[in-house]
């Protein structure tokens, strides 16, 4: 009886002790070298894998897997198909160019009840570049632009981190934020050109922080939402002007903040630049000193903002 019980306890151990082991043990598939196709290096992928894809274009609708990071080799391995995240948790893709480029391009990447990131991007010619439903996503170091309707679509209680990306040229807006009370940050973006608003939300109160948004119909284009754009304790340091409808337009009946923001002026925003009820006072007399664009992984930008126009 004693025999067995200590055989069983080191059975047990050894499950603890070389259990632990596998888990740990993370590996890197290679495409095509070890996988000949995306899919299939994910579908054989464990938890804590990463799977890397040399040069190359590769025709395949993926779905990304639980805790697996999919990495390219920046814009020379293109994808052409939608990449799907639905019910994972942990997911990664990075370094790929994602290129679309008919009517038929519905999504660049789609998640739905999942937790993604998104990194280091190039996303063109989808209908939606990035479209989350019910997800916790991180958007970071991207560019998404030439989209049929808009770059990133943000809605359906999810939360999301939409940090440093390039959103310019799309047919629609750049951001549409809507239908979440859940917390979404966007800072350190540039949105420009874009056919319809800059950020467009709806039924949601993301913070907006840092963003260069400057020559699309509208800026900040708000309806129902209770977005936080600055306040006096919290600037909003956004750069927002020569939007042609409006730099901040609110169609709701609660007042929204954008406190310490530059307007391309340093009298202030022009007469019909705000529509609605905005608090815009004080603002920020100059833009800053260093050219505003997104930094990267490997460059920091240090931002120096103007002076401060006190509230009259």
């Amino acid at each position: 009886m004693r025999v067995r019980q200590l055989i069983s306890i080191l059975a047990l151990v050894y499950i603890a002790i070389f259990g632990v082991m596998v888990v740990a043990e993370a590996k890197v598939i290679q495409v095509p070298k070890e996988q000949k196709t995306i899919q299939a290096a994910l579908n054989v992928a464990k938890k804590g894998d990463t799977i890397t894809v040399a040069p190359g274009r590769y025709r395949e609708e993926l779905s990304l897997k639980d805790g697996v990071t999919l990495k390219g080799a920046g814009e020379t391995s293109v994808l052409n198909l939608t990449v799907k995240a639905l019910n994972v948790k942990g997911a990664a893709i990075s370094d790929f160019l994602l290129k679309g480029g008919t009517k038929d391009s519905h999504f660049g990447i789609f998640c739905r009840n999942a937790e993604v990131t998104v990194k280091n991007m190039t996303i063109a010619g989808f209908h939606h570049g990035i479209s989350s439903e019910a997800s916790k996503v991180t958007v970071k170091h991207n560019t998404i632009n030439e989209s049929f309707n808009v770059g990133i679509y943000i809605t359906t209680d999810s939360e999301a981190l939409i940090e440093e990306n390039r959103v310019m040229d799309n047919e629609g807006a750049g951001m549409i934020i809507s239908s979440s009370d859940r917390k979404i940050v966007i800072v350190g973006n540039t949105l420009k050109r874009n056919d319809a608003a800059g950020i467009e939300c709806t039924n949601a109160s993301p913070t907006i922080r840092r963003n260069l948004i400057t020559q699309n119909t509208f800026g900040i284009l708000l309806d129902n939402a209770k977005a936080d754009i600055g306040t006096t304790t919290d600037p909003g340091l956004n750069l927002i002007y020569d939007n042609k409808e409006g730099d901040v337009v609110n169609l709701g009946r609660d007042i929204v903040s954008a406190q310490q923001n530059y307007w391309g002026n340093p009298d202030g925003p022009c007469k019909n630049c705000i529509s609605g009820k905005v608090v815009y006072k004080p603002w920020l007399r100059e833009k800053s000193k260093t050219d505003y664009k997104p930094v990267n992984d490997k460059a920091k930008l240090t931002v120096i903002w103007g002076c401060l126009k006190k509230s009259e």
